[in-house]
């Protein structure tokens, strides 16, 4: 297989962990796909909205939710301090008591991914840098390739992460195994659009010139068959003639 197709295999199987924060490790996956006609292929945007890209923002924010409550089950107080904080205030105190609790947990994080936010470089370039494309039969191979179920693989790598990570690792490996069957949906609807992709890009392209030349010898050969038929049919018989 070309080492570009290699790529784009691994794109769309790779597991789709870079909108996760503190993984700048985990490979990028395509999330929306979207037929470029005019240069033949399939654009994938890993950062346009998406159903995987919607999957990760959640997943942020029920990881946050969940750590919150882990701090607040520690340091009764802390996490309401820390839902309850506004812009603008003192955020001293509450980073101090996080600091007590020895987990790394960082006040400005916990905040972010409560917004679905992550740290990824969203910037133009990146943006850029992260785009794909494929073609008509890399689109339906990587289609192809996405495993029954794509959450084992995912879920592999936030395990490896929990294990050598912190409290919040593994809080976001505990809300992803109770949002399984939501990222199996996104990947799927994923593989749906690989495939919608390719038969776009199979249908814009115009008929090669061989298929309507070849329609028209046959249309001739027709034309020239019924005519015979037509000249046959009033030529007197063979019988007739010799009866005369």
């Amino acid at each position: 297989m070309p080492k570009r197709s290699r790529h784009t295999l691994r794109l769309a199987v790779g597991g789709a962990l870079c909108g996760l924060t503190l993984c700048t490790s985990l490979p990028a996956q395509a999330y929306a796909v979207r037929p470029d006609v005019q240069a033949d292929r399939c654009v994938v945007d890993p950062h346009a909205d998406s159903a995987l890209s919607r999957f990760w923002k959640d997943l942020n924010t029920w990881t946050a939710e969940a750590r919150i409550d882990e701090i607040n089950a520690a340091d009764p107080g802390l996490g309401d301090a820390i839902r309850s904080w506004t812009p603008g205030t003192p955020a001293g105190d509450i980073q101090d008591r996080l600091n007590a609790l020895g987990q790394n947990d960082t006040f400005g994080m916990l905040l972010d991914l409560r917004n679905g936010e992550g740290s990824e470089d969203t910037s133009a370039a990146q943006q850029e840098a992260n785009r794909s494309s494929y073609t008509e039969d890399e689109a339906r191979a990587a289609a192809d390739a996405l495993p029954e179920d794509p959450s084992t693989e995912a879920e592999a790598k936030l395990t490896e992460m929990a294990d050598k990570g912190t409290a919040l690792d593994r809080a976001r490996l505990s809300q992803f195994q109770a949002h399984r069957e939501e990222y199996n949906a996104a990947q799927r609807e994923y593989e749906d659009a690989l495939r919608h992709c390719a038969d776009e890009l199979h249908d814009a392209r115009p008929t090669p010139t061989w298929v309507w030349v070849l329609g028209g010898v046959i249309a001739v050969l027709v034309v020239l068959t019924i005519l015979r038929a037509i000249q046959n049919s009033r030529k007197p018989s063979r019988h007739y003639r010799d009866k005369k």
